[in-house]
């Protein structure tokens, strides 16, 4: 479950990545269906992984992870407090070969 000090709603996810990619990416929502072959189409994400990641985009529109609220566990156990999102997009977009 995303765990930082405040709640992470969709629009937050693009924005944040919009900025690590240096333009404007809005959230527009889709049906499962319609994200699968998205992705399946762009090779983004393997299958054997794929299943996963809709079962998780369900249960975040379903709000799951907003039960118990934010949580301080990263900087509990970690010893700092989480990256921020674009930080955290950035370093995926580079190591993904697609910021250098």
């Amino acid at each position: 479950r995303p765990t930082s000090a405040a709640e992470v709603k969709p629009d937050d996810l693009a924005a944040a990545l919009g900025a690590a990619l240096g333009k404007p990416i809005p959230y527009v929502p889709i049906d499962n269906d319609e994200f699968v072959a998205t992705v399946q189409a762009a090779g983004m994400i393997p299958d054997s992984v794929l299943g996963d990641v809709v079962l998780y985009a369900d249960e975040y529109r379903a709000g799951t992870f907003a039960i118990g609220g934010p949580t301080n566990i990263v900087e509990s156990v970690g010893g700092q407090p989480p990256e921020d999102l674009e930080d955290f997009y950035r370093g995926q977009l580079t190591a993904m070969g697609i910021l250098s």
